[in-house]
């Protein structure tokens, strides 16, 4: 064996001893150290912090000449394919190893390499860009052995890409039982995976039940995997039995129609029925003492490795090393609070009778701020409260999406405390009024803009802090 990698208590070290007394090490090192390209320490408290961001900026880029760039659509030469599959390889380690914000990008790639183009080239470079300007490094944080439970987040994306197939993502964490009881909670990545979906499917719903369903089998064997490590003796032939006195663990999607299909007592109706079946076998499985819960799209941590897209939600998710559930029954009861659908509507006729529903006003629009130019602080958004029931999110920095609160410390509220009208004030430029709990709630604008985005509380619910707050 040329490398290995443990941990243990003081009996562990001392058994460590006597092995090296009978086989010398090359090399001992503990507390922080590379193992394999991969950067570790361990911390005070014993948490342990590992990344690539050296591996991945010594990755050299492809040179592509000025001449060549302007011929996207040219098929490579075998030199470029070389140094392409050279490049995609790579990034792949790093995808596999700790970075999975990276790894539907790079699987995208990897199924171009065969006829591959010079635009396959500019987008390996433009991945490496991404991957070295964002670093991710991840964290195994110390959890007591008996609170540790597992919580699956599973997406998929129906023929997201130019072929027209299919691809399903999931990505598993370590965490407590805080997090299922809608709590903020310590979340530690320990599997992800994005490959394609491995059979044809004929809708969105067919997508989704097959990556839940290889989601589910994924974190029932690493939740047996754990049940063996704390007690060997355990009966892993009986998976159900053993998992019955494991701590509950949880499931994630954002597909309303399979959490409905999954919490509702009635036979599932669905016009396929191959989902169909996929379904109940689901269910089963479910009672293997697992809960199936339901985030909006803009919560859902899986989403980046369905899809070439931003993985913003995925990285802050990894970075703060923190997530938290919210109650489903909730906001599908704001999302349908018919009383303040009729309040917007009626708003919106107070506004002039030649309102669409989408833009308000035509107006300039200054919202209640300044920023210091002066100062040498580094300007940030931030939340302030009032006049009356509002709670106004102050956008400093340009941004590309409409604002949502879901993911964002420091609210003077809680975010399930919010109505789920929502008010954009561009600055400079137009108001609109929407939905921020709709699934088109951080949709972008056709500009990057700076203003505020006004939110109202709820009646009876108190605010936690008036003062503006700079995040």
């Amino acid at each position: 064996m040329d490398d290995g990698i443990g941990g243990g208590n003081e009996a562990f070290m001392n058994m460590l001893s006597r092995v090296e007394k009978r086989f010398k090490f090359g090399s001992f090192e503990t507390g922080e150290f590379k193992y394999t390209g991969i950067h570790f320490k361990q911390w005070d408290d014993g948490s342990i912090e590992f990344d690539q961001i050296d591996y991945i900026e010594r990755i050299a880029p492809i040179n592509i000449g000025k001449s060549r760039r302007s011929e996207p659509s040219c098929e490579v030469t075998p030199e470029e394919r070389s140094m392409l599959r050279s490049l995609i390889g790579a990034l792949q380690y790093a995808a596999v190893h700790s970075r999975p914000d990276l790894s539907a990008k790079v699987g995208e790639l990897q199924s171009n390499v065969t006829k591959a183009k010079v635009e396959d080239m500019i987008i390996a470079n433009k991945v490496l860009h991404e991957a070295k300007v964002h670093k991710v490094s991840l964290m195994v944080l110390p959890i007591h052995p008996t609170r540790v439970t597992f919580c699956a987040f599973s997406d998929a994306s129906f023929m997201s890409t130019k072929t027209s197939v299919a691809h399903q993502g999931t990505i598993i964490f370590a965490t407590t039982p805080e997090l299922l009881g809608n709590q903020k909670a310590v979340v530690a990545p320990i599997a992800w995976t994005s490959k394609k979906v491995p059979r044809v499917v004929r809708s969105t719903l067919s997508a989704e039940a097959a990556a839940l369903s290889n989601s589910v089998d994924r974190l029932l064997w690493l939740r047996m995997i754990w049940a063996w490590l704390l007690n060997p003796e355990c009966e892993w032939s009986d998976p159900e039995k053993v998992l019955e006195d494991q701590t509950r663990a949880a499931v994630v999607t954002d597909c309303r129609s399979m959490y409905d299909i999954l919490t509702r007592t009635a036979i599932p109706s669905c016009s396929e029925h191959r989902t169909t079946i996929e379904c109940l076998l689901i269910r089963e499985r479910l009672k293997s003492n697992c809960d199936i819960r339901w985030v909006t799209s803009q919560a859902m941590l899986a989403d980046c490795l369905t899809k070439v897209m931003e993985a913003t939600a995925l990285r802050q998710c990894l970075v703060s090393g923190k997530y938290s559930l919210f109650d489903e029954k909730e906001i599908l009861k704001n999302r349908a609070d018919s009383r303040q659908r009729l309040q917007w509507i009626k708003d919106q006729g107070q506004a002039g009778p030649n309102v669409s529903t989408s833009k308000i006003e035509e107006a300039t629009v200054e919202t209640n701020f300044k920023v210091d130019v002066q100062s040498n602080e580094k300007p940030r958004d931030f939340w302030q409260t009032g006049p009356g029931e509002q709670i106004r999110r102050i956008h400093v920095i340009p941004r590309r999406n409409r604002f949502v609160p879901i993911g964002v410390t420091e609210c003077p509220v809680d975010i399930r405390d919010l109505r789920a009208v929502r008010e954009t004030r561009v600055r400079g430029g137009t108001v609109e009024r929407d939905f921020w709990t709709g699934s088109r709630g951080a949709a972008p604008m056709s500009e990057f803009w700076t203003g505020e985005t006004i939110f109202h509380k709820k009646p009876g619910k108190n605010f936690g802090n008036k003062e503006g707050v700079p995040q």
